[in-house]
């Protein structure tokens, strides 16, 4: 597990890397690579991190699962974790955006209020939280609740995430008539959750005979990919998900 964690923090850290170099670039700033775009893969560090959140929870709760005592303090710790640093984070940035008339927060009052509570409950809305990269958090306590069902009914909870992972496949290759709610709860990036609870899973109940060869191969898998199809949602998505399911492979 340390060097689990050791992972964790090298993705965490790429994408700082990855939003510097963003910052460094923008022409209001200093308009300038001097780096020459060696972090801009720091994106990828998201995906890893998804994976690797669905692995942990379910390596480290894997035997609370059934056990209903386990549920309320699973959730006051992720409370305590996640929104007492997001309101830390988010109320003074909230507060700067207000005062400044800043783009980062809508200008009428339906998306300011949508905004808010948006940032401050991760709630998913139809505004982008504040700051920006709150967005991430809103998927984690989504999979923190999914989680939770497995925690109460294991068969459930596993039948809940299989049923997820199907239309979430669907929504990314065919799609869904399209909204926020539809695009946020069957988003692609909730398949990296599933992938990483698939490999706690897998690693609760077997061992890896080939290490070095899984992890070769889920770094090729993890390259981004280009092939020809007749479907606009599959050319996007499709070399997304195969570059997820190589996290979850490296991770394995």
């Amino acid at each position: 597990m340390a060097l689990v964690d050791c992972s964790r923090g090298i993705a965490a850290l790429l994408v700082v890397f990855m939003h510097g170099t963003e910052f460094v670039e923008a022409p209001k700033n200093f308009g300038v690579d001097p780096l020459h775009g060696l972090f801009r893969f720091g994106n990828r560090g998201v995906d890893f991190f998804f994976v690797l959140s669905g692995f942990i929870i379910t390596y480290v709760h894997w035997n609370d699962l059934g056990k209903t005592a386990k549920i309320v303090p699973y959730f006051i710790k992720r409370f305590i974790r996640v929104y007492i640093t997001l309101w830390v984070v988010a109320v003074p940035s909230i507060m700067i955006a207000l005062a400044t008339n800043s783009t980062a927060i809508p200008l009428d009052w339906q998306g300011r209020i949508g905004a808010i509570i948006g940032s401050l409950t991760l709630v998913p809305t139809a505004w982008l939280p504040v700051p920006i990269v709150v967005w991430t958090l809103r998927h984690e306590i989504f999979f923190y609740a999914i989680f939770a069902v497995a925690l109460w009914r294991p068969r459930w909870g596993a039948a809940l995430m299989a049923l997820g992972g199907v239309l979430c496949l669907y929504h990314a290759t065919v799609g869904f008539a399209s909204n926020y709610l539809v695009d946020f709860f069957l988003n692609a990036y909730n398949l990296e959750f599933l992938f990483g609870v698939a490999c706690g899973v897998f690693m609760r109940r077997a061992r890896v005979r080939f290490p070095l060869v899984v992890c070769f191969v889920g770094s090729c898998c993890s390259r981004p990919l280009r092939y020809s199809t007749n479907r606009r949602r599959a050319r996007h998505h499709g070399p997304r998900i195969l570059r997820r399911l190589g996290k979850s492979l490296s991770l394995a």
